[in-house]
C-alpha cells in the first residue's frame, strides 16, 4: 500500500501532525515523511483558511492525509 510514493510497510513512517496552519514550518516538520492535516483541531477551518492551507502543505512535497476525528 502507498501514501503518495511513501511504501507502507518497508520501514517506519514520521507522520508529521499538523494541528494549527502555524505549525507549517520547515524547522516543525523537516524529519516527517508526510503530513497529517487535523481538520478537527484548526481554530477555524472555512473553506478558504482550508484551501490556504492545503495549498501552503503540498508546498513540502510530502503527502497529505486530512483527518477530522469524531468526538464520541
Amino acid at each position: 500500500m502507498k501514501i503518495g510514493k511513501l511504501v507502507l510497510g518497508e520501514r517506519p513512517l514520521i507522520a508529521g501532525v499538523i494541528t494549527e496552519p502555524d505549525s507549517l514550518r520547515e524547522e516543525l516538520i523537516s524529519e516527517a515523511d508526510l503530513l497529517e492535516l487535523r481538520i478537527d483541531m484548526f481554530k477555524r477551518n472555512d473553506l478558504a483558511v482550508l484551501k490556504d492551507i492545503f495549498i501552503r502543505a503540498r508546498g513540502f512535497q510530502r503527502p497529505l492525509i486530512a483527518t477530522i476525528r469524531s468526538q464520541v
